[in-house]
C-alpha cells in the first residue's frame, strides 16, 4: 500500500507539473504569435515541453530586443527631425520608411 501511495503521489505531481508547463506554453504562444496554436505546438513537442518552452522564451526575448531597437531608432529619427527640420514630420517620415529606419537616419 505504501508503494501504491507513493506511486499515486508521483503521478499526481507529474500531472500537475505537466499542466503548469502547458499553461506556460499557452502564455508564451499568446505573447510571441509563432504561427501555430499552442495545441499544435504541444502536440508536436509531446513529452518535450521543456524544449518548447525554451524555444518560445528565446523567441520572446528576440522579439523584445527587436522592438526595443526599433523604438530606439524611432527616437533617433525624432531627434534628428527636430534638429534638421526636413519639411516633413517625424511621424510622416517614419511611416514612409517603416522597417527602413537605418536608411532614414543615414539620410537625415
Amino acid at each position: 500500500i505504501k508503494n501504491l501511495t507513493k506511486m499515486k503521489a508521483k503521478q499526481e505531481k507529474a500531472t500537475e507539473l505537466n499542466a503548469i508547463k502547458q499553461q506556460s506554453v499557452r502564455a508564451l504562444v499568446d505573447e510571441t504569435n509563432p504561427g501555430k496554436s499552442a495545441e499544435e505546438l504541444l502536440a508536436m513537442y509531446d513529452d518535450k515541453e521543456d524544449d518548447l518552452i525554451k524555444n518560445l522564451t528565446k523567441m520572446k526575448m528576440k522579439q523584445e530586443k527587436t522592438a526595443e531597437l526599433k523604438a530606439s531608432k524611432r527616437e533617433s529619427v525624432r531627434a534628428l527631425v527636430d534638429e534638421t527640420n526636413p519639411g516633413k514630420s517625424a511621424e510622416e517620415l517614419l511611416a514612409m520608411y517603416d522597417d527602413k529606419e537605418d536608411d532614414l537616419i543615414k539620410n537625415l
